[in-house]
């Protein structure tokens, strides 16, 4: 559409972006795993939540 060739008229992109990406989700995601990360969910959910619904989002 625009006649721009990548890496003549544009530099290549520097990062692998579809890469970049999922190594972030898969950090993010080991997170949840995380002692203190849960403790604060918890911590979160106690403050915000009804207690008789509480129980729904206990995890093991």
């Amino acid at each position: 559409m625009y006649q721009v060739e990548l890496g003549v008229d544009y530099p290549n992109p520097i990062v692998d972006l579809q890469l970049a990406a999922k190594e972030a989700k898969d950090r993010l995601w080991r997170y949840r795993e995380r002692d203190d990360v849960r403790a604060e969910g918890w911590r979160i959910l106690q403050r915000h939540t009804v207690p008789e619904t509480r129980h729904k989002y206990r995890r093991g």
